[in-house]
């Protein structure tokens, strides 16, 4: 088995920059008082594009060079397929574009960017292949994640707003200083080399947010700095850098886009595909059946028997459900989970970690890895207990961290959950989980076992939270739900108990409430009732009603999750709600929306109710 020589790849490319706050676009604004407030609406307006082609007004550019190079324009065929900015080791200069107009409550930014490392030479200047794969690798040693890849500054560069290739944002100015996410103290992996991306950094208010290739990639709230001087001085600086200090890589930009007020998903949208980490590609996932893992006797060794291998793309997830069983010999006589490069005994193979119920691993990447657990503590109890014991496993990827969290609930109720966090690779690559016994027994519950793209939730709550909030008032985020795709989210609900509908409700419709030729498909509640255009011809099923009495108590605290699934026009709706006294309500709807081609928004809405949402997901694909 072999390690990569690296623990944190960066790179970026189609970086969208959304400074979020109320911004005066003074040329004196830090000797100015802060506005009182927003006086006109928030309008979006692209100020400014630079995309390097012959036909671009780039006449409020400046090119600066590194040992007497200067950057250069040149083509990129293969995946911008235009003119592209190559940087050479200096960097790009703009005249700030948003001098000359009022900014209510951000400022946004979009570009695409590239970032190439050099082979890894040995003293005779040979390539070297440091992890046995056949293919040479990068000097991940010439990797800079300090230097500013965005800085807004003063012309005399004494106040600047610096985000760096590590996603670290420093902000120094005459009304303070703050820095986080420095490459010291983290390293979030979020840009991998040599590769175009499409990366988007908000920051509001309230905090900073960064996307990369559609994906949030770091997202921070700051609640002891007033982020409102960070966007005043984006928006009154006198000059936009970019890649200024990076000498040692080769940068190269293009699309460069900047806005004045809030963008959205559309804007940072990735403009283009490619194989190498950016774009949507194609990602086939395979199809695991085998149901049984070792001797039901618990007679087998180790490393004999083994699942199916579950493969995972760049920032995707994997939920496994099974009954574990055991000989109840040592601690170690349970599943067992690795996460590798590839299949056991293939060239190049190698085991980022082995991670076993009992706390314990090993592995290339176990090292650097944390654990945080609850329940454990009586190890007797625990050999016991784990004989067919419910276990859950979801492993979530994010750049290159890896998440593992395995929930076991014993026959008996206790619960032991463990979780291990650690980096693999730089998180561009695929990786293999699968599972091992030893001493062992594990039944696959193929049902409970699926892929997953988590799907990230900005409103936590909704509502407030004495449940006095009234219908139609407050509501979650929207949620897209793709043709043939299936849709999950978990919450808290608390309820007033005045009615049977004061509790969440569920509406699915064409587009954004208020927008032009907005229609809402259906509407529906807790109890078994709802309306719209596609509720008459629906049908419902149900489990556990009939004492409403008991339903509206029940209610208050229950977890819920709601599956949304389509099939063409066809659509599922299956909500569980599980009370604290263990009663279960499960509901399911059926009808048809529009024709199965087309997007459809979900969201919640409360109605003397309050909703506390913890997770959603994307499933990939479920094995039935």
């Amino acid at each position: 088995m072999h390690s990569k020589i690296w623990s944190t790849p960066v790179t970026v490319a189609c970086l969208a920059l959304i400074l979020g706050g109320s911004a005066s676009c003074s040329p004196d604004w830090g000797e100015q008082d802060e506005p009182a407030g927003n006086q006109t609406f928030p309008k979006k307006e692209q100020v400014a594009e630079y995309n390097f082609e012959e036909d671009n007004d780039m006449s409020a550019l400046s090119f600066f060079g590194s040992n007497g190079v200067m950057p250069e324009i040149i083509p990129d065929e293969t995946v911008v397929k235009s003119q592209v900015l190559n940087l050479n080791g200096g960097y790009l200069v703009v005249k700030n574009p948003l001098a000359n107009y009022e900014c209510q409550n951000a400022v946004s930014m979009t570009f695409l960017v590239k970032q190439t490392l050099p082979l890894l030479l040995d003293e005779a200047g040979n390539e070297v292949d440091a992890n046995g794969d056949g293919v040479a690798d990068y000097d991940y040693s010439a990797l800079n994640l300090t230097a500013p890849l965005v800085e807004f500054t003063t012309k005399d560069g004494s106040q600047y707003l610096r985000i760096d290739c590590n996603g670290g944002l420093q902000y120094e100015s005459i009304n303070g200083t703050y820095a986080t996410n420095l490459a010291s103290e983290i390293t979030t992996g979020m840009l991998a080399p040599n590769a175009w991306h499409c990366v988007g950094l908000i920051v509001s208010n309230d905090g900073y947010m960064i996307v990369v290739d559609n994906d949030k990639r770091v997202e921070k709230t700051v609640t002891n700095f007033d982020f409102s001087k960070v966007v005043q001085l984006a928006s009154n600086a006198t000059y936009l850098n970019m890649c200024k200090g990076i000498e040692n890589n080769e940068m190269q930009l293009d699309l460069i886009r900047v806005f004045r007020n809030t963008i959205d998903a559309k804007d940072w949208k990735n403009p283009i595909k490619t194989s190498t980490g950016g774009g949507e590609e194609e990602f086939v996932y395979p199809i695991a059946t085998k149901q049984e893992i070792g001797n039901s006797d618990c007679s087998t060794g180790w490393w004999s028997e083994f699942s199916d291998y579950y493969t995972m793309p760049a920032n995707g997830a994997l939920h496994l459900s099974f009954e574990n069983h055991t000989n109840g010999g040592g601690n170690w006589n349970n599943w067992n989970l690795c996460l590798c490069n590839g299949e056991r005994g293939g060239d190049g193979y190698f085991e980022y970690y082995v991670v076993r119920s009992d706390l314990y691993g090993w592995g290339d990447a176990y090292g650097s890895g944390s654990w945080s657990n609850e329940g454990y503590g009586d190890w007797d109890a625990f050999r016991a207990d784990m004989e067919g014991a419910q276990v859950e496993i979801d492993i979530v990827r994010s750049g290159a961290q890896v998440v593992m969290t395995a929930v076991a609930t014993a026959k008996n109720g206790t619960v032991y959950k463990e979780v291990f966090t650690t980096n693999c690779g730089d998180g561009s690559e695929n990786i293999n989980a699968f599972l091992i016994v030893d001493g062992s027994y594990l039944k696959m519950n193929t049902a409970g076992t699926y892929y997953y793209t988590p799907v990230s939730i900005d409103k936590k709550e909704i509502g407030n939270s004495d449940c006095s909030t009234g219908w139609w008032s407050e509501f979650s985020d929207y949620f897209a739900l793709k043709p043939n795709a299936t849709f999950s989210i978990n919450f808290e609900n608390h309820t007033s108990g005045g009615g049977n509908w004061n509790n969440w409700n569920l509406c699915l419709c064409n587009g954004e409430r208020g927008g032009d030729g907005y229609f809402e498909y259906y509407v529906v509640r807790s109890d078994l009732y709802g309306w719209g255009d596609a509720y008459g011809s629906g049908a419902w099923a149900n489990e556990g009603y009939g004492d409403w009495d008991a339903f509206r108590a029940d209610m208050e605290g229950a977890q819920v999750n709601i599956n949304i699934e389509r099939a063409g026009a066809k659509v599922v709706m299956t909500a569980v709600a599980t009370a604290k006294n263990g009663k279960v309500y499960k509901e399911v709807f059926t009808t048809n929306c529009g024709d199965g081609s087309e997007t459809i928004n979900a969201f919640l809405i409360v109605d003397g109710s309050y909703l506390k949402l913890q997770n959603a997901m994307s499933l990939v694909k479920a094995f039935r």
